[in-house]
């Protein structure tokens, strides 16, 4: 049965959403579901992580999957000041140039090394904490030579967000 959540929202929106709930209890179905979401906001890559000190869980689709075993070895995540700052504006998708500077974009060993350099040239990434303190984020990325992520695709985003993040939550507790 799918519950009608938003009247501007289509059946294949409307369909996703019943599917970010039931993945908790099928977590295998997030694959399938960042990769639709990549379609629907014409990204190349999406990752879903979640971290803390002690552990790294992720899921990754499109280029994110080949990139990922790099990040991990090469991209120290202390470098990435996106996370903090993002943080302190939970509850909405973000662009990195709206927590990073243009000089931070150029000289971040993060950014100039790593992320601008692996086909991640354009980011909408939001970052949570699930009820027992679990950091999690999603992101999706455009290679360079691409639009950056413009407002439709932030306000689809945007939409989808809540669902996502319940969704997240429940499997994260189940």
């Amino acid at each position: 049965m799918t519950i009608r959540v938003d009247p501007t929202l289509n059946r294949r929106d409307e369909a996703l959403i019943d599917r970010m709930y039931r993945s908790s209890f099928e977590p295998d179905q997030w694959r399938s579901i960042l990769d639709d979401m990549c379609g629907r906001v014409g990204a190349g890559s999406a990752m879903m992580t979640e971290a803390t000190d002690a552990f790294f869980g992720h899921v990754t689709v499109g280029s994110a999957e080949k990139l990922l075993p790099d990040f991990l070895e090469r991209a120290p995540l202390s470098g990435d000041p996106r996370a903090k700052r993002a943080y302190d504006q939970l509850a909405r998708f973000i662009d990195d140039r709206e927590v990073l500077t243009p000089h931070e974009l150029a000289t971040l060993p993060y950014c100039r090394d790593f992320s601008y350099n692996l086909e991640r040239a354009h980011q909408a990434a939001s970052f949570f904490v699930a009820e027992r303190g679990l950091p999690i984020s999603v992101q999706f990325s455009r290679p360079p030579g691409h639009d950056p992520f413009g407002d439709e695709a932030f306000r689809w985003l945007e939409t989808m967000r809540p669902h996502a993040m319940r969704g997240i939550e429940l499997m994260v507790n189940a």
